[in-house]
C-alpha cells in the first residue's frame, strides 16, 4: 500500500517523486520550486499538494488530481506522462500551453480554462471536460468521448478551433 505523505514543506525547494509507488500527498505545502513526477503516480488530493512552481510529469509516471471540492491549478504542466483526474471536484486548468502525454477523466471535471493552448497526446472522457471560450485543446491522437461522459464547449468571438485531434 501507498505510504501517504502529509504536512508543510514551504519553501524555495521543489518536490521530486522517484520512489517506484504510487504517492498520496497532502497537507499545507507553500513550496515554490516546481514538482517533477518521475516514476509511477503522485495522488494530489488539493491543489497544494503541487506547490506553485511548473509541474513536470515523465513518461511513465502520473500525476492524478484527486480532488474532492472544486480547485484551480495554475501550474504549467509539462511532460511526456499522463494526467488523470479522479474525485468528485473540478480541476480548473488556467495556465497556458501546457502539454501532457495522455489525459484521463475519470471522476469530476476538467476545466480548461487557459488562455490559449493546452496539448495532450490522447484524451479519453469518461467523466466531464469543458473549454473556455478563450482556450483551445489539441490532441496529437485520438480524442475518446464515453457515452457517460460530457464534454461543454464555449465558442469563443477568435472563432480558433476548440478542439484539433489527430
Amino acid at each position: 500500500a501507498p505510504t501517504p505523505f502529509s504536512g508543510g514543506s514551504p519553501g524555495e525547494g521543489s518536490l521530486v517523486k522517484t520512489v517506484a509507488a504510487d504517492f498520496p500527498r497532502s497537507g499545507e505545502t507553500g513550496y515554490t520550486g516546481g514538482t517533477r513526477v518521475e516514476e509511477e503516480r503522485l495522488i494530489a488530493p488539493s491543489v497544494q499538494a503541487i506547490g506553485t512552481g511548473g509541474v513536470e510529469i515523465e513518461q511513465n509516471a502520473t500525476l492524478v488530481l484527486d480532488f474532492a471540492v472544486d480547485e484551480t491549478v495554475t501550474n504549467r504542466l509539462d511532460g511526456s506522462g499522463a494526467l488523470e483526474k479522479t474525485g468528485s471536484g473540478i480541476a480548473h486548468l488556467t495556465a497556458a500551453g501546457s502539454s501532457v502525454g495522455a489525459v484521463t477523466v475519470k471522476a469530476g471535471e476538467v476545466a480548461l480554462d487557459q488562455n490559449g493552448l493546452f496539448t495532450a497526446e490522447s484524451y479519453d472522457n469518461t467523466g466531464t471536460t469543458s473549454i473556455a471560450s478563450s482556450a483551445q485543446l489539441s490532441v496529437k491522437q485520438a480524442f475518446t468521448q464515453d457515452t457517460a461522459g460530457i464534454l461543454t464547449v464555449t465558442v469563443g468571438e477568435n472563432n480558433e478551433p476548440a478542439i484539433t485531434a489527430g
